[in-house]
């Protein structure tokens, strides 16, 4: 796990999206050794990402993966400043919007 665990991720823009989910698939398949582990973890991943730009389905997303990915808490650490960032970006959406 290299320096992995001192980086963290600045909040993508649209066009950087793909590129957040795609480096956070690539390190759980780096670091996760259980096959049937990353793929259900990924399967997680890929939900997230369908869903980062619908407030509601994300949240439910969210917490799935964060569930399941428990016992890599020090691999995906790294990754959940961005993660939390798209739940409260969509919070201040929702506010602006009522």
């Amino acid at each position: 796990m290299d320096d992995m665990n001192m980086k963290t991720f600045d909040m993508p823009g649209i066009a950087d999206d793909n590129a957040f989910f795609s480096s956070l698939r690539n390190t759980l398949a780096d670091e996760v050794s259980s096959s049937a582990m990353l793929a259900d973890l990924l399967q997680k991943v890929n939900r997230m990402q369908d869903s980062h730009k619908r407030p509601d389905e994300f949240k439910v997303r969210f917490d799935e993966f964060v569930v399941r990915a428990e016992d890599y808490m020090c691999v995906v650490g790294p990754f959940f400043p961005t993660l939390v960032r798209f739940l409260s970006l969509h919070r201040r959406v929702e506010e602006l919007m009522s």
